[in-house]
């Protein structure tokens, strides 16, 4: 059987009374973007397709912060940044039950979210 992963990202400005960059995934969209994130660590920059939607992510000195575009997601990350998303995503993928962790980041918004079965996004 084929698990199928969901990964989706919004600009959400007013997630629980703040503007944030918000990752909306299921179980297998954890694994996705965690298994992405650890290539990008050992080469510097890995990429995936994820419903429609190109994820590409670079690593960069003293950058944590997201680009959204149509169809298209650049993740620019340092090293530490990558090692404590890999970290968060790995305890979201291990959970049997929904649940989130917050990110600092410096763009588009302050604040990254990455979510677990908690939110169905909707666009195009």
């Amino acid at each position: 059987m084929t698990m199928v992963s969901n990964i989706q990202v919004i600009l959400a400005p007013e997630f629980r009374g703040a503007a944030v960059a918000l990752a909306s995934m299921d179980k297998s969209g954890a694994e996705t973007f965690r298994s992405a994130l650890i290539l990008a660590a050992r080469d510097g920059r890995a990429a995936f397709r994820n419903s429609g939607t190109e994820h590409e992510i670079v690593v960069l000195d003293g950058v944590a912060e997201d680009e959204l575009r149509r169809r298209q997601v650049i993740w620019k990350f340092e090293l530490p940044k990558i090692s404590e998303i890999i970290d968060k995503l790995g305890f979201l993928h291990d959970s049997d039950q929904p649940g989130h962790h917050y990110v600092d980041i410096v763009r588009p918004e302050d604040t990254l979210v990455l979510s677990r079965d908690e939110y169905q996004l909707t666009g195009d």
